[in-house]
Formats: C-alpha cells, sequence, structure tokens
C-alpha cells in the first residue's frame, strides 16, 4: 500500500460507521419512487456538495489524472448500476449480487498489483461469500435477469473501487470518489426531463439525506478509514451492509428477516470479527520479479 497504517482500530471503526450509512440505501430507494436516473442524479449532486466540502474542509484539491478517472468511473458505475438493479430484480438479488465484491477485489488486486493474500484471507472471503448466500438463501430468486447481471456487475465495480482507492493517496482517492459523484450527477440529473419525479417535502428530504447521509459523508470516512486498514478488511467490514439494510426495512417497513438471514448474520459477524482479531488482511511481501502495476 501507499501509506502506512498505523491505527486500524479507527480504521476498522469508521467503517463501521460507513456500513451503518450504507445499509439505509435500500430503505431511501424503496421509499423514492424515482427513476433510478433521476435519483441516482440528485442523490449525487447531495454527495458531491458534502464530498466538495469536506474536501475543502481538509484543504484537498481535485485532482484528475488517469487514477482519478478510473475511481470515478467506478464510483459512478457503482451508484448507478446498484440504482437500477433495485428497479429490476428484488432488493435481495441486487445487494447479494453487490456484495460480490470481496471475490471481485481480489482477483483484481492479483491482476493489477501481483496482490497475494494469506489463507485465512481467502477462507474469509469464501465464508463471508457464503454468508451473504445463506443470508437471502430464502429470498433469491431467479427472475429479473437483466437486474442480476447488472448487480453482479456492480460488484466488479465496486471490488474495483475498494482496490484503486485503497492503492491511492489520499487526495488522489478523495478526487477520485468526488469526479465518480459529478459524473452520476452530470449523467442522472438530465433524466429528469424524460421521467418528471414527484416531487413532495417528504421526498426531497430523502433523497438530500440519501446524498448527505448515506453517500457523501460514508464516502469522506472511508477515504480516511482506508489509510488506517486493509483495503479487504474494507470490503468485508462494509459486508455488514446486508445484515443492517434489511433490518431498517423490518423496522420501518415491517419486512421480517427469515431463519435464514438470522443465520447468516451470524456466520458473517462471527467470520468478519475473528478475522480482525486475527489481524485482517495482509498481503504477502511482493518479490523483485513481481514489480506492483502503477495505473498513474
Amino acid at each position: 500500500m501507499n501509506e502506512e497504517r498505523r491505527l486500524p482500530g479507527l480504521g476498522v471503526g469508521l467503517m463501521l460507521i460507513c456500513a451503518v450509512l450504507w445499509s439505509t440505501a435500500g430503505l431511501f430507494i424503496k421509499s423514492v419512487p424515482w427513476d433510478s436516473m433521476v435519483l441516482a442524479g440528485w442523490r449525487g449532486l447531495a454527495a458531491t456538495i458534502t464530498l466538495w466540502l469536506f474536501m475543502r474542509k481538509m484543504h484537498y484539491r481535485v485532482r484528475i489524472d488517469k487514477r482519478t478517472v478510473i475511481i470515478g468511473l467506478c464510483v459512478s458505475g457503482t451508484s448507478i448500476l446498484f440504482l437500477i438493479a433495485n428497479r429490476l430484480t428484488t432488493a435481495a438479488n441486487a445487494i447479494v449480487l453487490q456484495y460480490t465484491s470481496p471475490v471481485f477485489l481480489v482477483a483484481l488486486s492479483m491482476l493489477f498489483f501481483r496482490r497475494r493474500y494469506r489463507a485465512a484471507d481467502y477462507i474469509a472471503v469464501f465464508i463471508t461469500v457464503c454468508g451473504i448466500a445463506l443470508f437471502f438463501f430464502d429470498q433469491l430468486t431467479p427472475g429479473g435477469m437483466l437486474g442480476n447481471i447488472l448487480a453482479l456487475i456492480d460488484g466488479v465495480t465496486m471490488g474495483a473501487v475498494y482496490l484503486f482507492t485503497g492503492e491511492s493517496d489520499e487526495e488522489r482517492r478523495l478526487s477520485g470518489i468526488f469526479l465518480g459523484l459529478a459524473i452520476t450527477t452530470i449523467v442522472g440529473i438530465p433524466f429528469t426531463f424524460a421521467y418528471p419525479p414527484e416531487v413532495t417535502a417528504i421526498s426531497v428530504l430523502a433523497v438530500i439525506a440519501m446524498g448527505v447521509l448515506q453517500l457523501g459523508l460514508p464516502y469522506a470516512l472511508y477515504s480516511i478509514a482506508v489509510k488506517h486498514c486493509p483495503t479487504l478488511a474494507c470490503t468485508l467490514i462494509a459486508s455488514l451492509e446486508i445484515i443492517l439494510s434489511p433490518i431498517w426495512v423490518w423496522i420501518f417497513l415491517g419486512e421480517m428477516p427469515g431463519l435464514f438471514a438470522i443465520f447468516g448474520s451470524i456466520v458473517i459477524v462471527a467470520t468478519i470479527t475473528v478475522w480482525c482479531c486475527l489481524g485482517g488482511a495482509k498481503e504477502r511481501p511482493q518479490t523483485p520479479a513481481q514489480p506492483e502495476a502503477e495505473a498513474q
């Protein structure tokens, strides 16, 4: 990694906060009956402003280079694909397929950065994915094939976000995320004219809350967390979102999780807890014959 990680506890704590904030997405999406692209655009605007204010506070400038553009495209793709997938398939399908991202993170990091992980890390990824599958075992359906495909692609882009932001310094990391949110805004808002949304005080407040609390603020916190917490650890901790998201829906909309969901929750929490106690993901040292591929 490019930066020394000095406070792993801080990184884990911030990622837990991110998981809680990200987990509200499903509830908000169900509460705002806007077109996916319209919602993505206006949510992106609120998030862009939030992150811009954070960058100003931290005295970071927006850098545009190959790495930040790659991050931006992946962030935008993740945001838009997740929203569209939620409209075309079930929310359970969308989130379980999105959280194949740890698998893609490991694969992409081996491909682009020649990373090698411990056997314990591969086992943690495998068990986490099994836990995710169990969590939605009684809800995962074969319907909405296009939505399922988009959600799976979303898992790839999400893994790429973790990979390239984790391999960047803080200014480039934030710049890439900022570009991604700005791209989402620019692409999404024009759809307002094609699919005029039903504008109410509740819907507007919900969209602002989504942009600020569910997207902008968590990305700001993530930019700090990833300095202190291994990238794969961030990905696995963030997967706690799949436990929390149905809980919010249950509390506010009355949808009760099933037995498999409860068991899956136990599997995921236990796996991540034990794995973090063992030191989290530690990439094996690279040999001179395996230099890192740097996307400048």
